[in-house]
């Protein structure tokens, strides 16, 4: 059985028992970016790209290769160093933030009136980027409770799980027109970290940190959201509006 420290406020995961499945989890979220942006390379790399994109894209991977770095660092025992760098982090995240919308109605702008990039798309960007936000602001909440400050901060890259594995369907099938399907193709790799942390949970601790499950549950719920927005008449109206008015602010 993993071994538990009795405070006097409540029993909790003994830190370096809790550490390489966090691991595991991130080599899971880094299989599906890699599997999916992989797929996607090519035709992305033959087309006329705004420069924002790129900038996007060099954030997001620093981003990821920071979250590694950080991850290793408990995993070897510094937690000092960890948490200097976490400073860091904590600033980067900002910068995460500010680029997803203004990267996203670029795009949609410039792919407007053709089926790469849809206006209403952008519900899904808003819950990434809203979702990925308020985890990485509670995770530095948390951050001297290191078993919620780690899984909440794995909720935040739930957060941006389906950008990678939503392109591995997408090179596999054809787009569903129903809500139901339609979630599934586009959010199974979500609902796969959120169900293999909590089982893991479940399995080795007999309990979950309540934490992570109200978090990650709020994501998959934007999710489910963003999904209904997809298919929503007077949602595409609005954000086609928006995105002609971005495309008027940026010339």
């Amino acid at each position: 059985m993993p071994v538990m420290t009795q405070t006097k406020r409540a029993v909790v995961w003994n830190p370096r028992e809790d550490r390489t499945i966090h691991a595991v989890w991130l080599a899971v979220f880094w299989v599906g970016i890699l599997a999916g942006f992989g797929l996607d390379m090519k035709p992305f790399l033959s087309q006329s790209i705004p420069w924002i994109v790129y900038v996007h894209a060099a954030v997001y991977v620093g981003w990821l290769l920071l979250l590694t770095v950080q991850v290793l660092l408990v995993i070897r025992n510094n937690v000092a160093l960890h948490r200097r760098l976490g400073k860091f982090a904590a600033g980067y995240a900002v910068l995460v933030v500010l680029l997803g919308l203004p990267t996203a109605l670029t795009v949609a702008a410039r792919t407007l009136g053709t089926n790469i990039f849809p206006p209403q798309f952008l519900a899904v960007n808003t819950v990434n980027v809203c979702g990925f936000a308020v985890m990485i602001a509670w995770a530095i909440a948390m951050r001297r409770s290191p078993a919620v400050h780690k899984r909440l901060i794995l909720a935040a890259m739930v957060a941006f799980a389906d950008p990678g594995f939503a392109r591995i369907t997408d090179n596999l099938m054809a787009e569903p027109r129903a809500a139901w399907p339609w979630f599934w193709y586009t959010f199974y790799g979500n609902v796969l970290l959120v169900v293999l942390m909590l089982a893991w949970d479940l399995w080795r601790y007999r309990r979950v940190v309540w934490q992570f499950a109200v978090g990650s549950g709020a994501v998959l719920a934007g999710e489910v959201w963003a999904t209904a927005m997809y298919f929503d008449p007077s949602w595409k109206a609005s954000m086609t509006h928006l995105v002609v008015e971005w495309s008027r602010f940026m010339h």
